[in-house]
């Protein structure tokens, strides 16, 4: 009764749903939505039903254990207990590629040199490439994203 039980996952699987199989081939639903189930001692319950990060687990834990740093110090997480939780974007990547993952666009851009300005952009539902989208949104989302990731090696 004492402690905190997490279920979670690295990764999702996916069945052809949308037109592959396995993991680490896409940044679809299948392959990136995991569980993420924490037991708490107190028994409080919430449900957050929107965009999320594994990031977003150190945060909650250390908050919950009484830590005061804010989190924006050591993580590019946030506290998923806070009942002001929202995430905007969430940052993926694989072996050969990364995505920037919001509500509405996935971005996918390779982390190989000679490819990194092939970039893809596709709608979060259904993983479909988009060939017309704001463009100035991206282009604000990705310079968000890439900040954000680089804060902690300035």
């Amino acid at each position: 009764k004492d402690a905190i039980i997490i279920v979670t996952s690295d990764h999702g699987q996916e069945y052809y749903e949308y037109g592959n199989y396995g993991h680490n081939s896409a940044y679809n639903h299948a392959q990136v939505k995991v569980p993420l189930i924490i037991r708490w001692p107190d028994g409080e319950h919430r449900t957050v039903d929107q965009l999320s990060s594994s990031l977003d687990i150190a945060p909650t834990l250390l908050r919950y254990i009484g830590v005061t740093t804010p989190p924006e110090r050591y993580s590019n997480g946030f506290d998923l207990r806070d009942p002001s939780y929202a995430r905007d974007y969430a940052f993926i990547g694989n072996w050969n590629d990364n995505a920037i993952v919001s509500d509405e666009h996935t971005y996918v851009f390779s982390n190989m040199p000679d490819s990194i300005l092939s970039t893809q952009v596709r709608a979060t539902a259904d993983y479909s490439l988009l060939k017309s989208y704001d463009k100035q949104k991206m282009q604000k989302i990705l310079l968000d994203a890439l900040d954000e990731n680089s804060k902690f090696v300035r």
